[in-house]
């Protein structure tokens, strides 16, 4: 494999990784987190994919002639800017789970508090029915 063949593999699963990161941002965004976290282990798998074809990379560039490297610079630079835009989407997903982290917390507050209000209103002499009011007939 050549160092161009290497690095536009790189570059498409990194495009890859862009689209799933994308479609976990509109996941996210709807509640889906099942399918949230099916495409977290899609990624995953691309990612250790990415890993285990450095080494190729590295072999390849040492052996590429000098218009080989001119191509695998620009394609560096593609894969350099889809890297920003998948940061970029990341940071924006990193926000939702906060915010979604703190609705959660506070629902969770609001829980307690009305646990506490309904322990406060326990009758501790006996149960309260639903016929407290005496009728003479």
């Amino acid at each position: 494999m050549n160092i161009i063949d290497v690095l536009e593999k790189k570059r498409d699963n990194f495009f890859k990784i862009r689209n799933i990161a994308t479609q976990q941002e509109e996941l996210l965004s709807d509640d889906s987190l099942d399918e949230y976290i099916s495409l977290w282990e899609k990624r995953e798998q691309i990612t250790k994919e990415i890993d285990s074809d450095q080494k190729k990379y590295r072999s390849a560039f040492e052996s590429a002639d000098k218009r080989e490297r001119e191509i695998a610079v620009s394609l560096n630079r593609e894969i350099s800017e889809v890297i920003e835009s998948i940061m970029d989407v990341d940071k924006r997903v990193e926000e939702l789970v906060r915010e979604k982290r703190d609705l959660f917390l506070c629902d969770i507050k609001e829980l307690k508090k009305g646990r506490t209000a309904v322990k406060s209103y326990e009758n501790k002499k006996g149960p309260v029915y639903s016929k407290f009011i005496k009728t003479i007939g």
